[in-house]
Protein backbone atom coordinates (compact mmCIF):
# COMPACT_ATOMS: atom_id res chain seq x y z
CA UNK A 1 0.00 0.00 0.00
CA UNK A 2 1.39 3.35 -0.95
CA UNK A 3 -0.04 7.37 -0.85
CA UNK A 4 -1.91 6.63 -4.08
CA UNK A 5 -1.50 2.84 -5.28
CA UNK A 6 -2.00 -0.95 -4.24
CA UNK A 7 0.07 -3.67 -5.74
CA UNK A 8 -0.81 -7.40 -5.29
CA UNK A 9 2.10 -9.88 -5.58
CA UNK A 10 3.71 -13.09 -4.64
CA UNK A 11 6.69 -12.19 -2.65
CA UNK A 12 7.49 -8.62 -1.28
CA UNK A 13 10.53 -8.12 -3.22
CA UNK A 14 8.59 -6.87 -5.99
CA UNK A 15 7.81 -3.95 -3.46
CA UNK A 16 9.95 0.04 -4.52
CA UNK A 17 10.34 2.79 -1.75
CA UNK A 18 6.42 3.91 -2.86
CA UNK A 19 5.23 1.31 -0.68
CA UNK A 20 4.60 2.58 3.24
CA UNK A 21 2.89 -0.77 4.25
CA UNK A 22 2.13 -4.19 3.26
CA UNK A 23 -0.27 -6.52 4.46
CA UNK A 24 0.07 -10.18 3.96
CA UNK A 25 -2.88 -13.01 2.92
CA UNK A 26 -3.10 -15.59 5.54
CA UNK A 27 -4.10 -19.09 5.03
CA UNK A 28 -7.13 -19.70 4.88
CA UNK A 29 -8.10 -16.18 4.00
CA UNK A 30 -9.17 -14.53 0.98
CA UNK A 31 -9.43 -10.31 -0.16
CA UNK A 32 -11.33 -7.94 -2.46
CA UNK A 33 -9.12 -5.25 -3.93
CA UNK A 34 -9.94 -2.15 -6.61
CA UNK A 35 -9.20 1.15 -6.94
CA UNK A 36 -11.06 3.02 -3.88
CA UNK A 37 -11.74 -0.88 -1.73
CA UNK A 38 -9.84 -2.91 -0.05
CA UNK A 39 -11.31 -6.00 2.14
CA UNK A 40 -9.72 -9.48 3.52
CA UNK A 41 -11.56 -11.78 5.51
CA UNK A 42 -11.07 -15.70 6.68
CA UNK A 43 -12.65 -18.75 5.18
CA UNK A 44 -15.79 -17.88 8.28
CA UNK A 45 -15.82 -13.92 7.09
CA UNK A 46 -14.27 -12.16 9.72
CA UNK A 47 -12.46 -9.30 8.68
CA UNK A 48 -8.53 -9.40 8.76
CA UNK A 49 -6.87 -6.72 7.44
CA UNK A 50 -3.31 -6.63 9.22
CA UNK A 51 -1.03 -3.76 8.29
CA UNK A 52 2.33 -4.16 8.92
CA UNK A 53 5.17 -0.77 7.97
CA UNK A 54 7.39 -1.77 5.14
CA UNK A 55 11.15 -1.09 4.93
CA UNK A 56 12.83 -0.63 1.54
CA UNK A 57 15.49 -1.86 1.01
CA UNK A 58 17.36 -1.24 -1.91
CA UNK A 59 18.51 -4.12 -4.35
CA UNK A 60 20.17 -2.32 -6.99
CA UNK A 61 23.62 -3.53 -6.93
CA UNK A 62 26.37 -3.84 -9.64
CA UNK A 63 29.76 -5.72 -9.42
CA UNK A 64 31.57 -2.64 -9.84
CA UNK A 65 35.27 -3.56 -10.19
CA UNK A 66 35.09 -7.37 -10.29
CA UNK A 67 34.08 -9.88 -12.38
CA UNK A 68 31.94 -11.58 -10.49
CA UNK A 69 29.47 -11.07 -7.43
CA UNK A 70 30.67 -13.74 -5.63
CA UNK A 71 34.01 -12.44 -5.59
CA UNK A 72 32.88 -8.86 -4.62
CA UNK A 73 31.10 -10.44 -1.67
CA UNK A 74 33.82 -12.54 -0.43
CA UNK A 75 36.09 -8.94 -0.57
CA UNK A 76 32.77 -7.29 1.53
CA UNK A 77 33.43 -9.34 4.53
CA UNK A 78 35.87 -7.03 6.50
CA UNK A 79 33.01 -4.09 5.86
CA UNK A 80 30.51 -6.92 6.94
CA UNK A 81 32.26 -7.56 10.07
CA UNK A 82 32.18 -3.86 10.85
CA UNK A 83 28.87 -3.55 9.78
CA UNK A 84 27.74 -6.30 12.51
CA UNK A 85 30.06 -4.35 15.29
CA UNK A 86 27.97 -0.99 14.63
CA UNK A 87 24.24 -2.75 14.67
CA UNK A 88 24.70 -4.28 18.02
CA UNK A 89 26.13 -0.84 19.80
CA UNK A 90 22.30 0.36 19.59
CA UNK A 91 20.26 -2.84 19.42
CA UNK A 92 18.83 -3.97 22.44
CA UNK A 93 19.21 -7.12 23.59
CA UNK A 94 17.24 -7.79 26.71
CA UNK A 95 14.66 -9.69 25.56
CA UNK A 96 16.88 -12.21 23.62
CA UNK A 97 18.72 -12.73 26.96
CA UNK A 98 16.05 -13.15 28.68
CA UNK A 99 14.98 -16.27 26.48
CA UNK A 100 18.22 -17.64 26.04
CA UNK A 101 18.53 -17.35 30.17
CA UNK A 102 15.67 -19.01 31.14
CA UNK A 103 15.34 -21.78 28.61
CA UNK A 104 17.97 -25.19 29.12
CA UNK A 105 18.51 -25.57 25.53
CA UNK A 106 19.48 -23.90 22.33
CA UNK A 107 19.13 -25.52 18.62
CA UNK A 108 20.11 -23.85 15.71
CA UNK A 109 17.83 -24.98 12.38
CA UNK A 110 19.35 -24.59 8.98
CA UNK A 111 20.09 -25.89 5.44
CA UNK A 112 23.14 -26.20 3.53
CA UNK A 113 25.38 -22.73 4.22
CA UNK A 114 23.10 -22.05 7.07
CA UNK A 115 22.95 -25.31 8.55
CA UNK A 116 26.95 -25.45 8.53
CA UNK A 117 27.02 -21.79 10.25
CA UNK A 118 24.85 -23.40 12.95
CA UNK A 119 26.70 -26.26 13.98
CA UNK A 120 29.40 -23.90 14.09
CA UNK A 121 27.52 -21.54 16.58
CA UNK A 122 26.22 -23.91 18.22
CA UNK A 123 29.81 -24.65 19.80
CA UNK A 124 30.55 -21.33 20.29
CA UNK A 125 27.57 -20.66 22.35
CA UNK A 126 27.87 -23.60 24.56
CA UNK A 127 31.53 -22.09 25.48
CA UNK A 128 30.33 -18.71 25.71
CA UNK A 129 27.55 -19.30 27.74
CA UNK A 130 27.65 -22.47 29.57
CA UNK A 131 24.70 -24.05 27.98
CA UNK A 132 23.65 -27.02 26.09
CA UNK A 133 23.02 -26.23 21.91
CA UNK A 134 23.07 -28.34 19.25
CA UNK A 135 22.23 -27.89 15.14
CA UNK A 136 19.88 -29.71 12.97
CA UNK A 137 18.78 -29.86 9.63
CA UNK A 138 16.15 -28.03 8.68
CA UNK A 139 14.73 -30.69 6.00
CA UNK A 140 15.16 -33.55 8.48
CA UNK A 141 13.78 -31.63 11.86
CA UNK A 142 10.58 -30.56 10.07
CA UNK A 143 9.62 -34.62 9.37
CA UNK A 144 12.12 -36.30 12.22
CA UNK A 145 11.78 -34.29 14.80
CA UNK A 146 13.69 -34.85 18.26
CA UNK A 147 12.34 -34.73 21.43
CA UNK A 148 10.98 -30.99 22.20
CA UNK A 149 10.87 -29.65 25.63
CA UNK A 150 8.99 -26.75 26.39
CA UNK A 151 12.70 -25.03 27.44
CA UNK A 152 13.58 -25.04 24.20
CA UNK A 153 14.83 -22.30 22.21
CA UNK A 154 15.37 -22.14 18.58
CA UNK A 155 17.24 -20.09 16.25
CA UNK A 156 16.86 -20.29 12.42
CA UNK A 157 19.30 -19.24 10.32
CA UNK A 158 18.53 -18.08 7.10
CA UNK A 159 19.97 -16.24 4.10
CA UNK A 160 16.66 -15.45 2.41
CA UNK A 161 14.43 -15.52 5.17
CA UNK A 162 12.02 -17.75 2.57
CA UNK A 163 13.63 -21.54 2.63
CA UNK A 164 10.49 -23.63 2.25
CA UNK A 165 12.42 -26.43 4.85
CA UNK A 166 12.60 -23.76 7.92
CA UNK A 167 9.19 -22.39 7.09
CA UNK A 168 7.86 -26.15 8.11
CA UNK A 169 10.03 -26.56 11.11
CA UNK A 170 8.25 -23.51 12.67
CA UNK A 171 4.91 -24.51 12.13
CA UNK A 172 5.98 -27.53 13.82
CA UNK A 173 7.80 -25.46 16.90
CA UNK A 174 4.91 -23.16 16.88
CA UNK A 175 2.78 -26.03 18.09
CA UNK A 176 4.84 -26.94 21.04
CA UNK A 177 5.31 -23.02 21.69
CA UNK A 178 8.41 -22.70 21.83
CA UNK A 179 10.20 -19.35 21.30
CA UNK A 180 11.99 -18.99 17.44
CA UNK A 181 14.55 -16.30 16.76
CA UNK A 182 15.33 -15.59 13.51
CA UNK A 183 18.70 -14.30 12.19
CA UNK A 184 18.33 -13.68 8.39
CA UNK A 185 19.35 -11.19 5.39
CA UNK A 186 15.81 -10.07 4.78
CA UNK A 187 13.82 -9.00 7.41
CA UNK A 188 10.66 -8.12 5.24
CA UNK A 189 10.21 -12.38 4.32
CA UNK A 190 7.90 -15.09 5.55
CA UNK A 191 10.48 -16.26 8.52
CA UNK A 192 10.46 -12.81 9.65
CA UNK A 193 6.60 -12.82 9.80
CA UNK A 194 6.37 -16.23 11.13
CA UNK A 195 9.02 -15.88 14.17
CA UNK A 196 9.33 -14.20 17.32
CA UNK A 197 12.17 -12.17 17.05
CA UNK A 198 14.11 -11.23 14.14
CA UNK A 199 17.50 -9.96 13.71
CA UNK A 200 19.31 -8.69 10.58
CA UNK A 201 22.35 -10.39 10.07
CA UNK A 202 23.41 -7.22 8.14
CA UNK A 203 25.62 -9.18 5.50
CA UNK A 204 24.12 -6.82 2.79
CA UNK A 205 22.28 -8.09 -0.51
CA UNK A 206 24.20 -11.43 -1.98
CA UNK A 207 23.24 -11.98 -5.30
CA UNK A 208 25.56 -15.23 -6.15
CA UNK A 209 23.85 -18.50 -6.19
CA UNK A 210 27.18 -19.85 -3.93
CA UNK A 211 26.33 -17.99 -0.02
CA UNK A 212 29.66 -16.20 1.14
CA UNK A 213 29.22 -13.47 3.72
CA UNK A 214 25.89 -14.42 5.07
CA UNK A 215 28.05 -17.61 6.53
CA UNK A 216 30.51 -14.99 8.41
CA UNK A 217 27.56 -12.92 9.89
CA UNK A 218 25.53 -15.69 10.99
CA UNK A 219 28.86 -16.78 12.88
CA UNK A 220 29.73 -12.99 13.98
CA UNK A 221 26.25 -12.25 14.89
CA UNK A 222 26.32 -15.39 17.43
CA UNK A 223 29.57 -14.73 19.13
CA UNK A 224 28.57 -10.66 19.75
CA UNK A 225 24.73 -11.87 21.13
CA UNK A 226 26.49 -14.48 23.24
CA UNK A 227 29.27 -11.78 24.50
CA UNK A 228 27.19 -9.69 24.90
CA UNK A 229 23.97 -11.48 27.10
CA UNK A 230 27.45 -12.59 29.67
CA UNK A 231 28.18 -8.84 29.64
CA UNK A 232 31.94 -9.26 27.89
CA UNK A 233 34.15 -7.63 25.42
CA UNK A 234 34.14 -8.47 21.44
CA UNK A 235 35.59 -5.67 19.52
CA UNK A 236 39.10 -7.05 20.41
CA UNK A 237 38.90 -10.25 18.57
CA UNK A 238 36.49 -8.83 15.65
CA UNK A 239 39.49 -6.35 14.79
CA UNK A 240 41.54 -9.73 15.08
CA UNK A 241 38.99 -11.24 12.40
CA UNK A 242 38.90 -8.23 10.27
CA UNK A 243 42.83 -8.02 9.94
CA UNK A 244 43.13 -11.81 9.60
CA UNK A 245 40.37 -11.60 6.57
CA UNK A 246 42.13 -8.80 4.68
CA UNK A 247 45.07 -10.35 4.99
CA UNK A 248 43.99 -14.03 3.49
CA UNK A 249 41.82 -11.25 0.73
CA UNK A 250 45.35 -9.00 0.29
CA UNK A 251 46.86 -12.56 -0.66
CA UNK A 252 44.39 -13.75 -3.38
CA UNK A 253 47.39 -14.05 -6.11
CA UNK A 254 48.82 -16.71 -4.46
CA UNK A 255 45.54 -18.71 -3.56
CA UNK A 256 44.73 -18.49 -7.32
CA UNK A 257 48.12 -19.78 -8.02
CA UNK A 258 47.34 -23.08 -5.94
CA UNK A 259 43.83 -23.16 -7.58
CA UNK A 260 46.10 -23.76 -10.86
CA UNK A 261 47.93 -26.44 -9.19
CA UNK A 262 45.18 -28.51 -8.36
CA UNK A 263 42.71 -27.71 -10.42
CA UNK A 264 42.55 -31.27 -12.33
CA UNK A 265 42.57 -33.44 -9.22
CA UNK A 266 39.15 -35.05 -9.29
CA UNK A 267 38.97 -36.08 -5.87
CA UNK A 268 39.23 -33.61 -2.82
CA UNK A 269 38.77 -33.97 1.06
CA UNK A 270 39.04 -31.18 3.75
CA UNK A 271 40.47 -32.17 6.92
CA UNK A 272 40.10 -30.65 10.14
CA UNK A 273 39.11 -31.26 14.05
CA UNK A 274 36.48 -29.47 15.99
CA UNK A 275 35.56 -26.11 14.37
CA UNK A 276 37.94 -26.51 11.73
CA UNK A 277 35.89 -29.51 10.84
CA UNK A 278 32.56 -27.35 10.45
CA UNK A 279 34.49 -24.43 8.46
CA UNK A 280 35.82 -27.43 6.21
CA UNK A 281 31.97 -28.36 5.61
CA UNK A 282 31.13 -25.08 4.22
CA UNK A 283 34.32 -25.09 2.16
CA UNK A 284 33.51 -28.47 0.86
CA UNK A 285 30.36 -27.00 0.02
CA UNK A 286 31.38 -24.23 -1.61
CA UNK A 287 33.77 -25.73 -4.12
CA UNK A 288 30.83 -28.53 -5.09
CA UNK A 289 28.46 -25.65 -5.93
CA UNK A 290 30.75 -23.39 -8.30
CA UNK A 291 33.47 -25.95 -9.38
CA UNK A 292 31.16 -28.88 -9.62
CA UNK A 293 33.98 -31.23 -8.44
CA UNK A 294 33.15 -33.91 -5.76
CA UNK A 295 34.72 -32.62 -2.10
CA UNK A 296 33.63 -34.27 0.93
CA UNK A 297 34.77 -32.87 4.66
CA UNK A 298 35.86 -35.26 7.26
CA UNK A 299 36.66 -34.99 10.98
CA UNK A 300 40.25 -35.76 10.20
CA UNK A 301 40.34 -38.61 12.50
CA UNK A 302 37.40 -40.45 10.76
CA UNK A 303 39.80 -40.74 7.85
CA UNK A 304 41.11 -44.32 8.42
CA UNK A 305 37.78 -45.46 8.91
CA UNK A 306 36.83 -46.52 5.65
CA UNK A 307 37.70 -42.94 3.58
CA UNK A 308 41.12 -43.83 3.19
CA UNK A 309 40.29 -46.84 0.91
CA UNK A 310 39.69 -43.86 -1.50
CA UNK A 311 42.79 -42.03 -1.42
CA UNK A 312 45.01 -42.23 -4.12
CA UNK A 313 47.44 -40.44 -6.60
CA UNK A 314 44.42 -38.01 -7.80
CA UNK A 315 43.51 -37.18 -4.66
CA UNK A 316 44.41 -33.89 -2.86
CA UNK A 317 43.52 -33.69 0.60
CA UNK A 318 43.44 -30.05 2.46
CA UNK A 319 43.37 -29.87 6.03
CA UNK A 320 42.12 -26.47 8.25
CA UNK A 321 44.46 -26.68 11.54
CA UNK A 322 43.93 -23.64 13.84
CA UNK A 323 43.71 -25.36 17.09
CA UNK A 324 46.77 -26.12 18.71
CA UNK A 325 45.18 -28.87 21.19
CA UNK A 326 44.59 -31.27 18.11
CA UNK A 327 47.55 -30.44 15.79
CA UNK A 328 49.84 -33.38 15.76
CA UNK A 329 46.83 -35.33 15.26
CA UNK A 330 45.51 -33.30 12.15
CA UNK A 331 49.38 -33.57 11.09
CA UNK A 332 49.28 -36.98 11.60
CA UNK A 333 46.52 -38.04 10.06
CA UNK A 334 47.65 -35.69 6.87
CA UNK A 335 50.88 -38.46 6.58
CA UNK A 336 48.31 -41.40 6.52
CA UNK A 337 46.83 -39.82 3.35
CA UNK A 338 50.30 -39.06 2.01
CA UNK A 339 51.58 -42.07 2.35
CA UNK A 340 48.70 -43.40 0.35
CA UNK A 341 49.38 -40.97 -2.87
CA UNK A 342 47.56 -38.38 -2.02
CA UNK A 343 48.92 -34.54 -2.74
CA UNK A 344 48.29 -32.49 0.61
CA UNK A 345 47.85 -28.69 1.42
CA UNK A 346 47.75 -27.52 4.88
CA UNK A 347 46.13 -24.26 5.79
CA UNK A 348 47.57 -23.38 9.83
CA UNK A 349 48.29 -20.52 12.00
CA UNK A 350 51.57 -22.82 13.34
CA UNK A 351 54.62 -22.44 11.31
CA UNK A 352 55.50 -26.48 10.46
CA UNK A 353 58.34 -28.05 8.26
CA UNK A 354 56.30 -28.29 5.26
CA UNK A 355 56.88 -26.32 1.94
CA UNK A 356 53.16 -27.17 0.88
CA UNK A 357 51.83 -24.66 3.81
CA UNK A 358 49.46 -22.04 4.09
CA UNK A 359 49.82 -19.09 6.96
CA UNK A 360 46.94 -17.81 9.19
CA UNK A 361 46.68 -15.47 11.26
CA UNK A 362 46.45 -16.86 14.90
CA UNK A 363 43.93 -14.80 16.37
CA UNK A 364 41.22 -15.97 19.44
CA UNK A 365 40.56 -19.85 19.20
CA UNK A 366 36.58 -19.91 18.41
CA UNK A 367 37.03 -17.55 15.88
CA UNK A 368 40.57 -18.70 13.96
CA UNK A 369 38.27 -21.29 11.60
CA UNK A 370 36.55 -18.07 10.09
CA UNK A 371 39.68 -17.57 8.63
CA UNK A 372 39.86 -20.93 6.98
CA UNK A 373 36.32 -20.47 5.13
CA UNK A 374 37.18 -17.27 3.34
CA UNK A 375 40.80 -18.79 2.40
CA UNK A 376 38.38 -21.62 0.83
CA UNK A 377 35.61 -19.27 -0.28
CA UNK A 378 38.89 -17.88 -2.48
CA UNK A 379 39.89 -20.96 -4.06
CA UNK A 380 36.43 -22.66 -4.89
CA UNK A 381 35.81 -19.47 -7.00
CA UNK A 382 39.82 -19.38 -8.81
CA UNK A 383 39.09 -23.12 -9.12
CA UNK A 384 35.49 -22.21 -11.01
CA UNK A 385 37.17 -19.35 -12.45
CA UNK A 386 39.93 -21.61 -14.03
CA UNK A 387 36.88 -23.68 -15.60
CA UNK A 388 35.08 -20.99 -16.98
CA UNK A 389 32.24 -21.88 -15.57
CA UNK A 390 28.89 -19.84 -14.98
CA UNK A 391 30.25 -18.95 -10.97
CA UNK A 392 27.31 -16.60 -9.75
CA UNK A 393 24.82 -18.85 -11.12
CA UNK A 394 26.17 -22.49 -11.08
CA UNK A 395 24.10 -25.19 -12.87
CA UNK A 396 20.48 -26.82 -10.77
CA UNK A 397 20.83 -24.72 -7.99
CA UNK A 398 18.85 -21.68 -6.77
CA UNK A 399 19.32 -18.15 -4.39
CA UNK A 400 16.40 -18.71 -2.57
CA UNK A 401 14.86 -22.39 -1.92
CA UNK A 402 11.40 -21.92 -1.89
CA UNK A 403 10.08 -25.79 -2.77
CA UNK A 404 10.72 -29.08 -0.13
Amino acid sequence: LGESKKIISSDIAAFDESIIEYIRLEDYSYGFIDEFNLSINSIVGEEIINKKPFIFSNNNVDKGEFEHFMIKEIFDQPNVIRKVIDYYETLELDDIKNIFLKNKKIIFLGAGTSHYAGLYSAKILEKILDKKSEAYLASEFAYYPPIIDKDYVFILFSQSGETADLVECVKLIKEYGNNVILFTNNINSTLAYMCDKTIDLNAGIEVSVASTKAYLSMVINTFIVCKKIKNEGYKKELNEVILGVEDILFSKDVIKKKALEYVGYNNFYYLGRGNDFFACLEGALKLKEISYINCVAYPSGELKHGTLSLVDNNTLVISLISNKKTFSLVESNINEARSRGAKSLTITNKKINDINTIYIKSIDEQLNPLLGVVWFQLFAYYVAYLKSYDIDKPRNLAKSVTVE
